[in-house]
């Protein structure tokens, strides 16, 4: 289990950079979202509209939102799979135990 949540701990750092990543290419290419907050619905449908003219910046433009989208989906991949396991893993009474408060 310790190396399953350690892999899920490096899919999330994966996703936390390729965001960035996209964001600052946007950025460099005057791609601005007009709207409140990033990364949310709304945001990720203003992305299938970004269009640029050369092939190649579209080329790229297509290569981190799939770097994105698949960071995401490992996360919850993996995320899914320690809750498949946790019931039957050795230490789980004390993961799922309450915390006594003060």
């Amino acid at each position: 289990m310790r190396d399953l949540v350690r892999a899920r701990a490096t899919a999330v750092r994966v996703a936390g950079k390729a965001r960035p990543h996209l964001q600052g290419f946007l950025l460099r290419h005057s791609r601005v979202y007009p709207g409140k907050k990033g990364w949310t619905k709304a945001f990720r449908r203003w992305l299938t509209t970004v269009r640029f003219t050369h092939p190649a910046q579209q080329i790229v433009l297509q290569d981190y939102i799939h770097a994105v989208t698949d960071a995401e989906a490992r996360v919850e991949r993996l995320t899914g799979r320690i809750a498949e396991l946790l019931p039957i893993w050795s230490l789980a009474p004390v993961v799922v135990a309450p915390v006594p408060m003060p």
